[in-house]
């Protein structure tokens, strides 16, 4: 009898303290436990052995799977009753979010509160209370978002989140509307304010276009207007030199100078005088080419006016 039952004695020993083995997988960390209490680092991958139930545990723990909880606004005990937030400038939203968390320590999780879900939601809310409370509408429901989402992220991080072993990887805002009551009204605003923009952004494009073309019509006026002046300032300045010459002559032999100034400027004057001689016996009209209706017709004769 006794060499029967020893051997299983001592076989169910062996099993009993094998029964703390166990492997952690590549994803997994291990938390052991001795006598209810964490027992040492974490485990990584790989085969471990821990000291046998009821003395010692182990719980294994997946740090690299995104975990999520979604978060609704709702009057406290009554599902489906929406509640809003108010903004900075006394307006009201309806808002709802989806937060993402990874096991950042794994010791933590698994002593801390059994419902992160729960505890994260509720920080989640508070939390975008105070900081819908600073914002304008406007900026919340166009820019915010992205603002929203970071602070939210940041500020669970730096709060609830260190306490139950996760961190908020990112913070994804599934709803942010105004109520809809005046959902067409916020609709119409936000048409108009696209509207706006748009027509600002065509203008901007249109001044871009035209500006470089008038800057070169500019500079290609002044260009033209300066050498303009420069040849009329050279051409008066030949005049004056021309006349100041002709005074010193003059001064110096007035007779013989006006004798040459007519000698030669006469014949330039008088060629330019058109002289017709009429006889004053003949009636009849008499056209002069070169000239237009109705001066190129004169009457002569015993009337002796222009038509």
């Amino acid at each position: 009898m006794k060499r029967v039952v020893i051997p299983m004695v001592v076989l169910a020993l062996i099993a009993y303290a094998l029964s703390g083995m166990y492997s952690v997988g590549p994803s997994q960390r291990g938390v052991q436990t001795f006598m209810g209490r964490p027992a040492g680092m974490p485990r990584t991958p790989g085969l471990h052995i821990h000291a046998p139930w009821p003395i010692g545990g182990v719980r294994l723990v997946d740090v690299s799977m995104v975990r999520s909880t979604n978060v609704k606004f709702e009057w406290p005990g009554e599902r489906g009753h929406r509640c809003y937030l108010l903004t900075g400038d006394e307006n009201v939203v309806e808002l709802a979010l989806q937060v993402h968390y990874v096991v950042s320590d794994p010791v933590v999780f698994v002593y801390a509160d059994k419902r992160p879900d729960v505890l994260l939601g509720m920080a989640a809310r508070a939390d975008s209370v105070a900081i819908l409370s600073g914002m304008g509408v406007d900026d919340a429901l166009t820019i915010g978002r992205p603002v929203i989402a970071a602070r939210l992220k940041d500020w669970m991080n730096r709060t609830i989140a260190r306490h139950l072993g996760v961190q908020v990887t990112s913070v994804l805002i599934t709803k942010l509307t105004p109520p809809v009551q005046v959902r067409a009204a916020f609709a119409a605003v936000a048409s108009a304010k696209a509207d706006q923009a748009r027509r600002i952004n065509d203008a901007y494009g249109d001044r871009n276009r035209r500006l470089p073309r008038a800057r070169a019509n500019a500079l290609n006026i002044q260009t033209t207007a300066q050498a303009k002046v420069r040849e009329l300032l050279d051409r008066t300045q030949g005049w004056i030199d021309a006349f100041n010459r002709s005074l010193l002559r003059y001064k110096a032999a007035p007779m013989v100078t006006m004798t040459a100034l007519l000698t030669s400027e006469l014949p330039r004057a008088i060629g330019r005088v058109h002289l017709i001689l009429v006889d004053p016996a003949k009636v009849g009209t008499l056209f002069l080419g070169g000239l237009p209706p109705p001066y190129n017709q004169v009457v002569t004769g015993s009337t002796g006016h222009r038509k």
